[in-house]
């Protein structure tokens, strides 16, 4: 999910990949590698593996959860 304050849009953007991962934080530290001024958090929501991103004034949700 991706949510944009400065767009002016009141509901996030959904996208669903399915990928095949050994490590979910090192492919979401990868995705934002040249990202000057990141915040990634991470929490467990059941069995799922949450990380919040946040670059300047978008925030993004990546949530990976097995199969």
């Amino acid at each position: 999910e991706r949510f944009n304050a400065c767009a002016g849009d009141r509901y996030g953007q959904t996208r669903v990949l399915e990928r095949e991962l050994e490590d979910p934080a090192a492919y979401v530290q990868a995705q934002f590698s040249r990202e000057k001024a990141l915040r990634v958090e991470q929490r467990r929501n059941g069995e799922s593996l949450v990380f919040e991103v946040y670059v300047g004034e978008i925030h993004q949700r990546l949530t990976f959860t097995p199969v």
